[in-house]
């Protein structure tokens, strides 16, 4: 096979600061446990066939073809085979679709068909050419080529390929000087929605309606550069931005703002959750417990607590290291990619905070949803009462 190794590191044009940025190269295919057959409709079941044994092409699959093998096939009156991919996504670890740049499958034609077994409804002989069309369409799969994803042609094909510039062109003969030839589709928005769909592994159907043609997509006869399909990702690269002096100092504050909250949140929730504990040791009531938890960290009262004022604060600070005309575009779109102002931008972080915070707490005690219970500050701190 004519590739790089299976992970590349390619250096970005240019270092920036300490470092260079970098992206990844990530190849996906048979030795990460990528799976291939065909599926055949109007075929024998099972091949070779036994005398009579027909069944009819009716778009309703009959039986999947040889494992670790992939052709795909065309006859108006006898049969349609259609070969599968399914590529396991484990390989991009804890990327997000973010991450991707772009993703290319591959695959090659290794040989042309001739015949299948004899007399398939009427019989199944080919004109001795590849297909000269080829539809792929990619889907959510699970690891298990089965009957059903046959059906996973629906709609319009995520890319076509063209296989030569005249129709019937690609032969055995051909095939024979030029060695297994490549074609390439762009598969990328179709893996970024399976990655932010959560699946497991990326499916690809592959189909033609060029007739009556069969085509083999595998190293079967070994030909030169022959290759089962595959997928070729590569990463984002991610560079620090340039920024002006005013939306560094910008930048600057929405994360000291966002870091001095976050510790006097912690700070705070110390506090009250260490004086519960107190006053449940010495058998007090809670009363004057609760009441000096609300004065620091009741959220929306009135009057206001100290957080609600060291958030007001904190806001106060960002607008006025972030005036106009800066908005949260020229930052990036940091927290929230919807927000408008700046000022929506620093809620934004101050909330994400205060999430993390709670986690913190509930990391740290081990009855933390008991004693913001105790302390009356469940519901305005429902993290520290989730499920780790």
């Amino acid at each position: 096979m004519f590739r790089s190794p299976r992970i590349l590191t390619t250096l970005a044009v240019a270092g920036l600061l300490a470092g260079t940025a970098s992206a990844e190269t990530i190849v996906i295919d048979e030795s990460d446990g990528a799976l291939y057959d065909s599926i055949l409709d109007g075929a024998y079941i099972p091949p070779p066939p036994a005398p009579g044994s027909t069944a009819p092409k009716d778009n309703v699959p009959d039986s999947l073809g040889t494992a670790g093998t992939i052709a795909i096939a065309y006859h108006a009156t006898g049969i349609q085979q259609v070969g599968v991919a399914e590529l396991p996504l484990a390989e991009l670890g804890a990327l997000d679709s973010d991450d991707i740049d772009t993703a290319i499958l591959t695959f090659r034609i290794n040989d042309v068909i001739g015949t299948f077994w004899p007399s398939v409804d009427g019989g199944a002989t080919f004109d001795g050419t590849a297909a000269d069309s080829i539809a792929v369409f990619a889907y959510d799969a699970d690891g298990t080529i089965a009957l059903a994803d046959f059906n996973n042609v629906i709609g319009a094909p995520d890319g076509v390929v063209v296989t030569s510039g005249s129709p019937g062109s690609i032969t055995d003969a051909s095939l024979a000087l030029s060695g297994a030839l490549s074609f390439d589709v762009d598969l990328t928005d179709q893996l970024k929605d399976l990655i932010d769909a959560g699946a497991t592994h990326i499916g690809i159907v592959f189909a033609t309606t060029d007739g009556p043609t069969g085509t083999s997509l595998d190293t079967t006869p070994a030909l030169a550069g022959a290759a089962l399909p595959f997928l070729t990702v590569e990463t984002v690269v991610h560079e620090p931005p340039v920024f002006d002096t005013a939306e560094r100092l910008c930048q600057k504050a929405l994360a000291l703002e966002g870091r001095k909250y976050a510790n006097f949140a912690h700070t705070q929730l110390q506090i009250c959750f260490d004086r519960v504990l107190k006053d449940v040791a010495a058998a007090k009531p809670l009363t004057n417990a609760m009441a000096a938890c609300a004065k620091a960290l009741d959220l929306g009262a009135s009057p206001a607590s100290k957080i609600d004022n060291a958030r007001a604060k904190a806001v106060t600070k960002v607008q006025a290291k972030c005036p106009a005309p800066l908005t949260p575009a020229d930052l990036n779109g940091p927290c929230d990619a919807g927000a408008t102002t700046l000022a929506d931008v620093a809620t934004c972080v101050l909330d994400h905070n205060l999430e993390q915070v709670q986690e913190m707490v509930r990391a740290e005690y081990a009855d933390a949803c008991g004693i913001a219970t105790g302390a009356a500050l469940a519901s305005d701190y429902p993290v520290v009462c989730d499920a780790p």
